[in-house]
């Protein structure tokens, strides 16, 4: 099972949100049963673009770290559309 793991950003000086992505990322990856990879927006200003259509269309499960954002509304769209699986967890 292939889970994306969503975030708008992941910068070490985020404290408890960061630790929250990259331990639920790295529990994922000690089960061989999953694959996962992060999606990170970096507020838009990621070095190269995000083909999200893609992303969701080949995972199973997606979850969300956050979803007040313009990036986890485009994704959210595309999971509902492609039927997958949604998991919320809403930092704050």
């Amino acid at each position: 099972m292939k889970i994306l793991v969503v975030t708008d950003n992941l910068y070490h000086e985020m404290g408890g949100s960061f630790r929250a992505v990259t331990d639920t990322h790295k529990i994922i990856l000690n089960n061989e049963k999953y694959k996962s990879r992060i999606a990170i927006n970096r507020d838009g200003i990621s070095k190269k673009k995000i083909d999200a259509i893609f992303l969701v269309k080949n995972f199973d499960i997606i979850h969300f770290f956050g979803a007040w954002t313009l990036f986890h509304i485009k994704i959210m769209l595309l999971a509902l559309l492609f039927k997958k699986k949604i998991i919320i967890t809403p930092m704050g």
